[in-house]
């Protein structure tokens, strides 16, 4: 019984460090002209992998259940999510 409680929680280790791996040191690049520019992506789920869809309900359907308040409405839309918070008080 322990072998199997070992074998269950090095699993979830295992698949915590995937998980994470698949969200650290992100880049993209565009080729243009001849020009090849690189740059880190610190921002937004990974997109164009089997994966994706399933990180992003993990990600995003906490926030889609949360209860917000009246001034704030949550809108998303296949792969995007944008939050609008209204302000009504008035500046001086």
């Amino acid at each position: 019984m322990e072998h199997a409680i070992n074998n269950k929680k090095n699993t979830y280790i295992h698949t915590y460090r995937l998980c994470g791996s698949y969200f650290n040191e992100r880049t993209t690049f565009l080729t243009m002209n001849n020009c090849l520019v690189h740059r880190k992506i610190r921002k937004g789920c990974p997109q164009g992998s089997a994966s994706g869809l399933g990180f992003w309900n993990l990600l995003y359907n906490s926030l889609l259940n949360l209860e917000y308040t009246k001034n704030t409405k949550v809108i998303a839309y296949t792969d995007d999510l944008m939050i609008l918070v209204r302000n009504n008080s008035s500046r001086s």
